[in-house]
């Protein structure tokens, strides 16, 4: 198996697993992976709205899905995750790890596996599984050892289950065609040659169908046809000035009316529609979205569908065939009253939608796990605490057995003086070396668990804003200063006050050999990855650390002022 078929075996069974967690609510390793990738923002979440992906979740929680779909974009290049889904998933399927390391044993020795226990496996444990054969070194050829392990399956399942769009559901469905046979041939591909298929919605023809179509709407209107879309945007806008909308009449005023009142009815108000179209409010009065729909896309997807109708009826109901001539004598409507107030309520329809599409993309921006599960500061971290803390205790139980092994080599060399001495010593030494380096890390592990708990407490303090101000900023600005944390978002104006200071905002800012007065920490604006490098870092030792966890700026420089001078 190559690289690039295990990468889209690691990353399809990545996605299942998360997407069968999301199906039943659980979100805990989603999370863990989410935030692993340290994003500074919601940014990459909100720019899925407006990719192609399968939404196969309900739009009440497809923010998880599309959290699973930025997820995905990093799993190729970032090897941690994977990493780290194995950890997370070895913890939900013992029974698989154990399991798949027991065949990964007898496969290396024997190039075969003797024992396969015999036990149905969840939807979880099957994509784990699947996770681990994908990864091994050991099996080259999966498909040979694991029943029902199929990489074609896999990859047509990846793009077929996460990626395939609702787009566009009938432009290469319809065919020209001679008959009903020829259809159904097509779509199944049963021996059709679907390169040489004109497509009847994609087609030229349908495109001089749409133009004469577009020109009868007008000639029923009265207009040109090229202010078609522009009419019906200045007929259907919202007219409301200030917040106060004249009443209409016609059929205009009765799609209004209703639009208002289904809003009204989800417990929405006027003033949403108000706000969506309308151009004439004065600019004190509230705030306008102003959009204008595509009319013209909304024109043509009328008559493609007035098309779909028609070819159904008369390839799939009635057994014939649609050619150019079906369509351009046998889809010509019959009322163009009809016409135009459908296109009237898909304008509305989308309208509607733009306001859920608006309330979702905010709803995006604004999501964090803090809001969406209650956690609080404590539980926030409770998690890495714990997964700190199993961490030393794994490698303490591990130099211990070191160091019982190291013990049984020195009575080994002691009473061994043959030509075997020297590979003992040699082996002795490395195992003293790992347990010296083992110590180093347990020590780092504490280090970095100490500043967990410290980083927490800080967050927890609560904000206290200062009264009066008695600091000195020409004294202060006479001093250089570390600031970390993400200054741009929260005190961009420090950076016009302090130029000559340093700025950490990100993990990966090079702060090993900076001269500096004082440190200033923003503690509700930084990562506690930020905050360990900032106290781990000899030339910071002994610098004096101010902690702030407010964006009053005049807070943070009294502060400064009453601990530096």
């Amino acid at each position: 198996m190559t690289d690039e078929q295990r990468k889209i075996g690691i990353k399809y069974n990545i996605m299942q697993l998360l997407s069968t967690d999301i199906r039943n609510k659980r979100y805990n390793e989603l999370q863990k992976i989410y935030e692993s990738l340290n994003l500074r923002n919601n940014d990459k979440l909100v720019a899925k709205l407006s990719e192609e992906r399968t939404l196969g979740a309900l739009f009440t929680s497809i923010v998880y899905t599309d959290i699973l779909f930025v997820i995905a974009d990093y799993i190729n290049d970032r090897q941690e995750i994977a990493d780290l889904v194995d950890l997370l998933y070895a913890k939900r399927c013992p029974k698989i790890k154990k399991m798949f390391i027991d065949w990964e044993t007898q496969y290396a020795s024997m190039s075969a596996i003797k024992s396969v226990p015999k036990f149905k496996m969840t939807y979880t444990e099957n994509y784990y599984l699947h996770f681990l054969f994908y990864r091994s070194d050991v099996f080259t050829e999966p498909d040979k050892v694991l029943k029902g392990f199929d990489y074609e399956e896999d990859r047509y399942m990846l793009n077929y289950s996460f990626y395939m769009t609702d787009k566009n559901t009938f432009d290469n469905a319809f065919i020209f065609c001679a008959d009903e046979e020829e259809a159904r041939e097509y779509l199944s591909n049963g021996g059709a040659n679907r390169a040489d298929k004109e497509f009847v919605l994609r087609s030229k023809f349908f495109d001089r169908y749409l133009l004469k179509r577009r020109s009868e709407l007008a000639d029923y209107l009265h207009i040109d046809e090229n202010k078609l879309a522009e009419y019906i945007h200045n007929e259907m806008k919202s007219h409301s000035i200030n917040g106060e909308m004249p009443s209409r009449s016609g059929i205009v005023g009765q799609i209004e009316i209703f639009t208002r009142d289904i809003i009204a009815n989800q417990n929405g108000g006027t003033s949403w529609y108000n706000a969506m179209t309308t151009t004439g409010n004065e600019k004190w009065y509230g705030e306008s979205v102003l959009y204008v729909p595509d009319v013209d896309g909304l024109i043509r997807n009328y008559f493609k569908s007035y098309v779909a109708t028609r070819y159904i009826e008369q390839v799939m109901e009635k057994k014939q065939g649609f050619n150019k001539i079906t369509l351009s004598k046998d889809c010509i409507p019959e009322n163009y009253a009809i016409v135009y107030q459908t296109i009237l309520c898909m304008y509305e329809m989308d309208v509607l939608y733009k306001m859920f599409a608006l309330m979702q993309k905010q709803y995006y921006k604004d999501f964090s796990w803090e809001k969406i599960t209650n956690q609080d500061i404590a539980t926030r971290y409770e998690d890495i605490i714990s997964d700190l803390e199993q961490t030393i205790t794994d490698k303490e139980n591990r130099i211990k057995s070191l160091i019982q092994k190291n013990s049984t080599l020195s009575l080994q060399i002691t009473a061994d003086n043959s030509k075997q001495t020297a590979p003992l010593v040699a082996e002795n030494n490395k195992l003293l070396k790992v347990i010296e380096d083992k110590d180093s890390e347990i020590a780092d592990l504490k280090r970095r668990l100490e500043y967990q708990e410290l980083f927490i407490s800080e967050l927890n303090k609560p904000e206290v804003e200062e009264i009066n101000n008695t600091y000195d900023l020409e004294l202060l600005q006479s001093k250089r200063y570390l600031f970390a944390g993400h200054i741009s978002d929260a005190l961009p104006d420090l950076k016009y006050k302090f130029p000559n200071s340093i700025f950490m905002e990100s993990e990966t800012a090079n702060i090993s050999n900076i001269e500096v007065d004082a440190v200033v920490m923003l503690i509700k604006w930084m990562s506690h990855s930020m905050f360990y490098k900032v106290k781990a870092t000899g030339a910071l030792t002994n610098k004096k650390i101010i902690m702030c966890n407010t964006k009053n700026i005049d807070t943070v420089l009294q502060k400064m002022y009453n601990e530096i001078l």
